[in-house]
């Protein structure tokens, strides 16, 4: 197999046009030094304080990757950034970009890091394509994410649109978090003091002040999913109110209202995780069937108008198939029969309507890994009901208002387990919480924290 490599030429004319002070001589060394593991780069993604990026490929794993070229001015400065990069692979998560290998040139003072390719590239380019229902979906991929790097007792510290990697598996757009050079191992206290480092525009209160807690990337969090939902951050005063926990969303906006439950000033006042997460999985439940009625009835006039039209010869025909539609159109608000619906969203839904909504017994679909069966009540989950999420999590258990609200049972993917009573989609009441590692925390819950 032939690969095309990046000549001398186009690395050269790149740092011309970027004024980066690195030598083509110490980039083409690097390029040298790479082949003998077979990776080859191809051309250049973009370059950073400490670095540039390339996209290159592995020929050993049959698979394009993405490379960082860290500039080494001293051998303490890269020793410090390899012990922090260690921390990405202790990852594994489906919403962080995954660490493939390391390499350290120590002739050439060139380290290098060696990254899962996304081909859609970062969000800053792209957030101006999204729609509202991709936003949500990216929110939700980047909460999870951070739960996942937290899970490993580490603080990212530098959660930016930047940092923040797409690409497309069977044609959805996943957000993956990347460049956790500036990550944090946390203290047994779960806070570090910290240099000042980070993106000062996504930074919290606590950071700019030299200080770092996990509490700080909810922070970031909040300002990413304002930042792609149209917040101005360039703006002082609007940055100003933000980062003091004044700010209010004048277009009411409920995800902006949301994420800035993650953006008080104290850390401790700041929204858990968990909760902010369960919130958003009912945001888009809500929108995706929002969607699904508004598609319904424009679905229901498009098949009728077609089979009219395929079968317009012959009159009488026609006239049967219109008596047809409208009787069962009768049976389904009577709530009778069940309906199979199949939305242009990708997502279908099986079992009871009244008044053209879905009520009674039925089953969802979305179509994107979430799917949802029990009962209905006006369009909402009421009552009884099973819910696989998009990250496999299950639960069992009462609804309402499409919220966990009740008593149920909830089984993570990592293992760990709650089974008790729910409002509002978080742990309220009594409940026995057990973790993947064996302990158990039984007794009382408000908002998903023991009391």
């Amino acid at each position: 197999m032939h690969i095309q490599e990046i000549s001398p030429e186009q690395i050269n004319e790149y740092i011309i046009t970027k004024k980066i002070d690195i030598s083509l001589e110490r980039i083409t060394k690097g390029q040298e030094y790479l082949k003998q593991f077979d990776i080859y780069i191809q051309k250049i993604l973009g370059n950073g304080q400490f670095g540039i990026v390339f996209q290159g490929y592995d020929q050993q794993n049959k698979r394009s990757i993405a490379i960082k070229l860290i500039f080494g001015q001293n051998e303490s400065f890269v020793q410090e950034y390899i012990n922090e990069a260690q921390l990405a692979r202790q990852i594994n998560s489906k919403f962080v970009v995954k660490m493939y290998d390391q390499f350290y040139d120590q002739e050439n003072k060139n380290y290098f890091i060696v990254y899962e390719y996304c081909e859609e590239g970062n969000l800053q380019n792209y957030y101006k394509k999204l729609n509202q229902q991709q936003i949500i979906e990216i929110s939700i991929h980047l909460t999870q994410g951070i739960l996942d790097i937290h899970a490993k007792q580490i603080i990212h510290s530098d959660i930016k649109p930047e940092n923040i990697l797409l690409t497309k598996v069977n044609g959805q757009l996943i957000a993956k978090i990347g460049d956790l050079g500036l990550s944090k191992k946390l203290q047994n206290n779960l806070t570090h003091i910290s240099t000042y480092q980070g993106t000062y525009s996504f930074m919290a209160y606590e950071q700019t002040d030299g200080k770092l807690c996990i509490e700080s990337d909810y922070f970031a969090l909040g300002s990413v999913i304002c930042f792609i939902s149209g917040i101005n951050l360039q703006d002082f005063m609007t940055m100003s109110l933000l980062k003091t926990g004044y700010y209010q969303d004048d277009q009411r906006n409920p995800l902006v209202s949301l994420a800035l439950e993650l953006m008080k000033k104290e850390p401790h006042d700041r929204m858990k995780l968990n909760i902010f997460l369960s919130k958003l999985l009912n945001m888009r439940i809500d929108q995706d069937l929002q969607q699904n009625n508004q598609n319904s009835k424009g679905n229901q006039f498009k098949y009728i108008k077609k089979n009219i039209f395929k079968f317009s010869i012959i009159v009488l025909l026609t006239l049967i198939i219109i008596k047809v539609g409208i009787e069962i159109q009768k049976n389904s608000n009577n709530n009778e029969n069940y309906e199979i619906i199949f939305y242009n969203n990708g997502s279908s839904y099986k079992g009871q309507l009244k008044n053209n909504q879905k009520h009674g017994k039925g089953k969802i679909d979305f179509g994107n890994g979430i799917i949802y069966e029990g009962d209905f009540k006006k369009d909402t989950f009421y009552g009884y009901g099973q819910l696989i999420q998009i990250n496999g999590d299950q639960y069992k258990g009462d609804f309402k208002d499409n919220f966990f609200d009740g008593k149920g049972f909830i089984k993570y993917t990592n293992g760990s387990s709650y089974e008790g009573e729910f409002k509002n989609g978080a742990y309220n009441g009594y409940g026995e919480f057990k973790q993947n590692n064996g302990n158990i925390k039984k007794g009382k819950w408000k908002d998903g924290e023991m009391i």
